[in-house]
């Protein structure tokens, strides 16, 4: 029996334009070829061969990197905007506040205590309405009852 191998993380797939490259991998290194090889030319006529060649093989590296470096599904310059944030624009340090905890129990106390105060005045001032509606009325409701 045959089997064929299934990718099963399918962000990992990538759609193959030309020779098994994607369309990133010959777009760079078209632009790797169109800087690489007229600077090999132009240095050739002013110095030696051998250095003009290692001259145009640094001229296209990163043009290559760009294409084939990849590290955890991200291309290179997702790499280094990365590494550029949290190296240089991000701040190293982070300022931790601690307060003590003596200090933030005693400030939960006190919001408790305030905050039976704040119900027991309610309560109270909940009972005072109805008196002054009472009162409003006519006063007893006993004697009013009676009549």
């Amino acid at each position: 029996m045959f089997y064929i191998p299934i990718q099963k993380d399918f962000s990992k797939v990538k759609n193959k334009v030309a020779l098994g490259l994607t369309k990133r991998q010959l777009t760079c290194f078209a632009l790797a070829a169109l800087a690489g090889i007229p600077t090999y030319i132009l240095l050739k006529k002013v110095i030696s061969v051998d250095i003009a060649g290692v001259i145009m093989i640094i001229v296209m590296l990163p043009f290559f990197l760009f294409a084939l470096y990849e590290k955890d599904g991200q291309p290179l310059e997702e790499v280094l905007k990365n590494v550029i944030m949290e190296k240089y624009i991000r701040p190293q340090v982070r300022p931790v506040i601690n307060e003590p905890v003596i200090e933030s129990a005693i400030q939960t106390a006190d919001y408790l205590e305030e905050q039976e105060i704040l119900k027991k005045e309610a309560e109270e001032n909940s009972l005072k309405n109805k008196v002054l509606k009472v009162t409003k009325r006519g006063g007893n409701t006993k004697t009013d009852e009676s009549k």
